[in-house]
């Protein structure tokens, strides 16, 4: 059993705004690894992701759905006010090799983001944003939660809780008991 989510919007979209600020340039697939490793830290260290997205299994690695959508100003399942917000936020361009790239058109709103969450997010955008493209790979697909997930399908939020973190159980049972009324 999953644990469930209220997946917050604004956080997703003020979490890409937050990268593409402090690395412009970023790729499309860069930023949403290290928004992976940014919700995964949160997760393990504080108990909750920082943004509620619900990650899937794709090809290329974890990718978080909402911020995906975002990216690519999907109107399928977001509203539209949220992909104009998404179309003003960032500024895409494409690169010489025909790579989608980022930038943040505004400042982020830091007030939507906790203390901690903001400490996980740049320690993902120190860790990962500069990584060499084939180790970042080779580290997301290796990913326990990553592997055990059907190609395509959502990983379970309790795997992406490390085998190692203190209280494992009890943790996934409390958020299995309250995730949907925590606040994103």
């Amino acid at each position: 059993m999953d644990v469930p989510f209220r997946v917050g919007l604004e956080k997703v979209l003020e979490a890409l705004v937050f990268i593409a600020h402090e690395r412009p340039g970023i790729q499309h697939w860069r930023i949403l690894k290290v928004l992976f490793y940014a919700d995964k830290c949160h997760l393990n260290r504080y108990g909750r992701p920082v943004t509620g997205d619900q990650y899937f299994a794709m090809k290329e690695g974890p990718v978080a759905s909402n911020a995906y959508d975002m990216l690519k100003l999907d109107d399928f399942r977001l509203p539209d006010e949220v992909l104009d917000e998404a179309a003003e936020a960032l500024v895409r361009s494409q690169n010489a090799k025909g790579h989608h790239e980022l930038r943040a058109a505004r400042t982020p709103k830091l007030d939507v983001f906790s203390r901690t969450d903001l400490a996980c997010l740049r320690w993902a955008i120190d860790t990962y944003a500069d990584m060499p493209w084939e180790e970042l790979h080779r580290r997301s697909h290796n990913e326990p939660a990553y592997k055990k997930a059907a190609r395509d399908e959502p990983i379970a939020v309790e795997d992406l809780i490390d085998v190692d973190t203190p209280n494992r159980d009890e943790l996934i049972e409390h958020l299995r008991e309250v995730g949907e009324a925590i606040e994103f």
